[in-house]
């Protein structure tokens, strides 16, 4: 593993085990929304507010009732809620 991958591992554990005081919000994104939900469900208890980016966030704006000008496809996961 590189510097970088190393670097994201510590503050991601560091994040996970609230190694510090204040408020954590956690920039997720990516094209598998699956995986994000993922993340999301482990991490709920340890961070207080996610920001969504690519697919994922333009499926929970979809979910939200917002337009986003296309079909990102996955809205079946919502159901599954």
């Amino acid at each position: 593993a590189g510097r970088v991958m190393e670097t994201e591992y510590e503050a991601n554990t560091a994040i996970a085990t609230r190694e510090f005081d204040g408020p954590v919000t956690m920039v997720v994104g990516g094209t598998k929304a699956t995986d994000v939900i993922g993340v999301m469900d482990a991490l709920d208890e340890t961070v207080d507010r996610f920001l969504l980016g690519g697919v994922a966030g333009e499926l929970f704006l979809r979910a939200a009732g917002h337009p986003v000008g296309r079909d990102v496809g996955e809205m079946d996961l919502f159901d599954e809620q």
